[in-house]
């Protein structure tokens, strides 16, 4: 945890308007990516839901670095929550982001790009085609098994996915949590392998209606 990240918890644990005017205060003087990335994703989460800011800082640091696959794949998963769907310009970064060698999150990036389709295009082959690419290379995540899962009424899948959940958390673990840990937000989100223990029961009464 960086100085700056314990000093903005001590203030929001007990002043959290004072916490938040804090943050916005330090990222006014940073020029560091990964701190940016977290302060987007803070300010769009409940209670702010502050998303037209978080998405102007996120197209900032595409700006700067279009390949930054932890950037475009937040932006791709915001855009999905709050505006239904991927859009063509975030599609292109993908794409972009895939046809690098060594770039990172490469399974996210094709769970992703099947969102856009399923949801945009209203392809389901497309959805299912990127979707067995994302468990091909990333065969450890679990959204991803959780998504080509439900598209085929496949309970196998769910159950794999289940087995690729690595931390349940209770309500209380959930609450102190670090707002501004974007690790947290891949592993939950994104990967699916860190899920609440509501979720976590939701997935298992999933496969449960689908045995019957």
């Amino acid at each position: 945890m960086k100085p700056y990240e314990k000093q903005f918890l001590e203030i929001f644990e007990e002043h959290p308007e004072k916490g938040v005017a804090f943050l916005e205060e330090y990222i006014k003087t940073s020029s560091d990516d990964e701190e940016m990335l977290s302060y987007a994703l803070f300010i769009q989460s409940a209670p702010y839901d502050d998303y037209p800011t978080a998405h102007n800082v996120l197209q900032s640091l595409i700006a700067k670095n279009p390949f930054n696959a932890r950037v475009v794949i937040t932006l791709a998963y915001l855009e999905f929550i709050n505006v239904g769907g991927v859009s063509d310009s975030t599609l292109k970064l993908i794409n972009q982001c895939l046809n690098q060698i060594d770039i990172p999150y490469k399974g996210i990036l094709f769970c992703l790009k099947a969102k856009y389709y399923y949801y945009t295009e209203k392809n389901l082959n497309e959805a299912i085609i990127n979707l067995k690419k994302s468990i091909e290379i990333d065969c450890g995540d679990s959204y991803n098994f959780i998504l080509l899962g439900r598209l085929l009424e496949d309970k196998l899948l769910f159950i794999k996915a289940l087995k690729n959940i690595t931390k349940v958390f209770d309500e209380e673990d959930y609450r102190n949590y670090n707002p501004l840990d974007v690790d947290f937000f891949i592993n939950e989100s994104l990967r699916g392998i860190w899920v609440t223990k509501e979720n976590y029961e939701g997935l298992q009464e999933e496969i449960n209606a689908m045995c019957k």
